[in-house]
């Protein structure tokens, strides 16, 4: 995925693949502390999340430094375009200033 897809899909979906309809009974009591409530259920109770699976999957993400270097090149990217569009609208309204100042 892309830098903006990635963002979003941690922004939008990331708790939908870890939502549990009910806690197991093989839980310890100290699991079921960690259930994280961010949303409610669709039935009106509360949402559960596997807290423990996505810490583990957290923390078996491998990131190597060609992934990083992909992504700064990615964000350079949009950083120039974004200061391009600026400059662009900064010049139309100087432009624009100057025209009225003449009229």
């Amino acid at each position: 995925m892309k830098l903006e897809q990635i963002l979003t899909f941690l922004h939008t979906n990331v708790f939908e693949s870890y939502k549990v309809s009910e806690i197991p009974h093989q839980f310890s009591p100290l699991t079921q502390e960690l259930r994280l409530q961010i949303e409610p259920a669709e039935e009106g109770g509360e949402a559960t999340y596997d807290v423990n699976g996505f810490i583990q999957d957290a923390v078996e993400l491998r990131i190597t430094p060609f992934v990083l270097d992909t992504f700064a090149h990615e964000y350079d990217e949009l950083v120039r375009a974004r200061d391009a569009l600026a400059n662009e609208m900064a010049s139309i309204q100087n432009s624009n200033r100057n025209l009225t100042a003449q009229v």
